[in-house]
């Protein structure tokens, strides 16, 4: 099967098709999900009929959920909004804080920061790294951004 990708450098998750010297097709694979933009519906069709013919997928339409991540489409403005609070709130209140006061990051320069701030756990069964795991998960909107960046270099 041959369609013509080629792996960004930088993220082996990140996949475009260029033609011309311009980013036609742009895909973004995730264990067994796979997110596929253009700026022209026909290079998705193809993609997906190529990939249909090679495999059993399932097209499940316009991007809403990925990997806790909600896609919220602002289609007057021509806006694309990414949102985390379901997942962050899943988090904060898993570790006991969801009453913490929130401040803006990143952190001021010389902030200072005290164990008395620390929330005490009451369970043991979630530990630091348990905590820090689900910090990092957050983290995964950076996997959306490099596609949004892709996407401005294919729209000029």
């Amino acid at each position: 099967m041959k369609l013509g990708l080629t792996c960004i450098f930088a993220d082996d998750c990140l996949y475009i098709k260029k033609k011309k010297s311009k980013i036609v097709l742009i895909i973004l694979v995730y264990v067994d999900n796979i997110v596929v933009t253009a700026l022209e519906s026909m290079h998705i069709v193809y993609f997906k009929i190529v990939l249909g013919n090679n495999f059993n997928i399932t097209s499940l339409g316009e991007l809403k959920f990925m990997l806790g991540i909600f896609v919220i489409y602002n289609y007057t403005n021509q806006l694309i909004f990414l949102s985390q609070f379901t997942y962050i709130h899943q988090v904060l209140t898993c570790f006991g804080i969801q009453d913490a006061t929130s401040f803006s990051t990143p952190l001021a320069i010389k902030h200072n920061l005290s164990i008395s701030q620390l929330p005490i756990l009451e369970t043991k069964k979630y530990t630091y790294k348990k905590y820090i795991d689900n910090i990092h998960y957050l983290s995964l909107v950076e996997f959306f951004y490099k596609t949004n960046l892709v996407q401005h270099l294919v729209c000029g």
